[in-house]
């Protein structure tokens, strides 16, 4: 995105003023990052009372289709809207997916490798997917690596989209399992009144 920005909106005029590559660039991560941000501050609260698959299918199919489109922009407001968008899209989408994690593996087990597993593909995902886009953006441009980009995400909302839903209610029409504080067993046990 950033390279995308400096290359494609160099020289153009946002608000009136012409703009350069680094600026363009620098303004996409910006918005990218406050779409992110003021996402992450509702969503967490939202799956742990609505449940956690609502908003990973929302936060995905978001994502896939303005990332799919920000390769094709010619206006540099535009732009900046998809990627305000974009960001939204993975705000919503990365705390109900790491609930989900939790919810799966349970209260009062060791998470550590199934959570370290699950950050490990995301990672692998983060370093092979800019060096593939790049192939692409050499062989067929910047608007099909966002395509391919965006397809990719899009396999990711099917496969949430057969998913079950993790963070159920307790009891028909309830609170879900994800709104409920941690009870320990010793938190739980009686003791004795000092009275008798």
């Amino acid at each position: 995105m950033p390279l995308f920005a400096a290359t494609a909106f160099a020289g153009t005029a946002l608000l009136g003023w012409e703009v350069d590559g680094a600026l363009m660039a620098g303004l996409a991560l910006s918005v990218f990052a406050l779409g992110n941000v003021t996402a992450v501050t509702f969503s967490s609260r939202l799956s742990d009372r609505h449940g956690r698959r609502p908003l990973i299918l929302a936060g995905l199919l978001v994502m896939a289709v303005t990332t799919g489109v920000i390769g094709w922009m010619s206006s540099p407001a535009l732009f900046l809207l998809a990627c305000l968008l974009a960001g939204a899209g993975t705000g919503t989408l990365n705390a109900p997916q790491q609930a989900a994690i939790a919810d799966v593996v349970g209260q009062g087990r060791r998470s550590g490798a199934v959570m370290s597993t699950a950050q490990m593909s995301a990672d692998l995902g983060a370093i092979s997917g800019p060096l593939l886009a790049g192939l692409v953006v050499d062989t067929a441009g910047y608007g099909w690596a966002f395509v391919l980009t965006g397809g990719v995400i899009l396999l990711g909302a099917l496969a949430w989209w057969r998913a079950p839903e993790t963070n159920l209610p307790i009891v028909p029409g309830g609170p879900r399992t994800g709104s409920l504080p941690l009870v320990r067993p010793e938190d739980a046990r009686v003791t004795p009144r000092e009275d008798g």
